[in-house]
């Protein structure tokens, strides 16, 4: 007998599934030690300040995505590093210029 005709499918796709959620998350890159949330709080404020410019109509709704842009790459550099860009580019696409975000 075989060891693994102990188990039924479904526990071995859940330990399958458990083993490669783990082997995930190993993979993710640790936050740095210390950060510094400064950068991060100013992107937050210019983002909302340029959420009441565009309710006045100064900016057109464009710009939402580019406020984001700069929050999301704040965050990801506040908790990371400069180097995540690196990481995340081998892990998805090696091709894609990745200047205008890291």
């Amino acid at each position: 007998m075989n060891e693994l005709d102990k188990f039924t499918d479904e526990e071995l796709k859940s330990e399958l599934k458990k083993r490669r959620e783990k082997r995930q998350e190993e993979e993710i890159p640790s936050t740095l030690a210390s950060f510094d949330l400064q950068n991060l709080k100013e992107n937050c404020f210019e983002y909302l300040l340029m959420i009441v410019k565009i309710a006045d109509r100064q900016y057109d709704h464009s710009w939402i995505e580019i406020g984001e842009g700069f929050v999301f790459k704040s965050a990801m550099e506040t908790f990371y590093g400069t180097s995540i860009w690196n990481w995340i580019k081998e892990k998805v696409d090696k091709d894609y210029d990745w200047s205008d975000i890291g």
